[in-house]
């Protein structure tokens, strides 16, 4: 143990099960109530008492509320698929079209790259917590904006064989035939679980957002558009604050 954080929960979790109250035979371990300890008996009785347990332990005993298994499901179930997907063959013949998986990539490359627009100008001078926030919003729109950008020029040349299919266009690649957003553009991007060509319909939207808000203030806020949507919250605040 070297974390003391680590230890701070272990510490916590182990005051469940080392305190008086344990010799209490009403005494349970976890609020669903099917861990406890069992009172003093023969061999099979502690066989029969382990084996009633369930499968897969409930998140409550070690704390957890019970959503945190959602989020463990969700987990497995995106590394099952993903697996699924890697395994999957992927022949370069497309099929009675006869259009290969280069082709497809590259299209979808070039239809991506074409919706995309110069970066978003604004007005950096501009006093205010709405516009302070606004301008850091922009600066993430367009960092992301340069990123893909940059990787779909060099993923359609190396498709044609003028750069180097590097590790992370190939698994740009992978993600174009799969249909999913590539890593190298959610590492810099917002959250958001969507597939790649609605991701791509909603990033337009967004794009669009934030560049009239550069030219004048909305008479509505699109919320759920922004990086960080908590901070409207707290610069309204500070307007409001400011204000009076």
């Amino acid at each position: 143990m070297t974390d003391d954080k680590d230890a701070r929960l272990i510490n916590s979790l182990l005051t469940k099960y080392f305190n008086p109250e344990v010799m209490n035979e009403d005494y349970k371990f976890s609020p669903g109530g099917e861990y406890y300890a069992p009172q003093p008996g023969t061999l099979d009785e502690a066989k029969n008492y382990v084996a009633g347990f369930p499968v897969e332990d409930d998140p409550e005993v070690f704390g957890l509320h019970r959503n945190a298994n959602i989020t463990f499901q969700q987990k497995n179930v995106r590394e099952f698929l993903d697996t699924l997907l890697q395994v999957s063959p992927k022949t370069a013949d497309g099929g009675a079209a006869g259009v290969s998986n280069d082709d497809l990539v590259a299209r979808l490359a070039e239809d991506i790259e074409r919706r995309l627009e110069a970066e978003i100008e604004y007005n950096k001078e501009e006093g205010g917590s709405m516009n302070v926030f606004r301008n850091q919003e922009i600066v993430r729109f367009n960092k992301l904006l340069r990123a893909m950008k940059r990787t779909l020029s060099d993923l359609q040349k190396a498709i044609k064989g003028l750069v180097v299919m590097s590790i992370e266009l190939e698994d740009m690649y992978v993600c174009f035939l799969n249909k999913k957003v590539p890593e190298n553009w959610t590492k810099v991007a917002y959250l958001s679980l969507k597939p790649l060509g609605s991701w791509v319909n909603d990033l337009v939207e967004r794009f669009k957002f934030m560049r009239d808000w550069a030219k004048e203030p909305p008479k509505t806020y699109w919320l759920p558009a922004f990086f960080f949507p908590q901070g409207t919250s707290l610069t309204y605040s500070q307007k409001k604050t400011y204000n009076s």
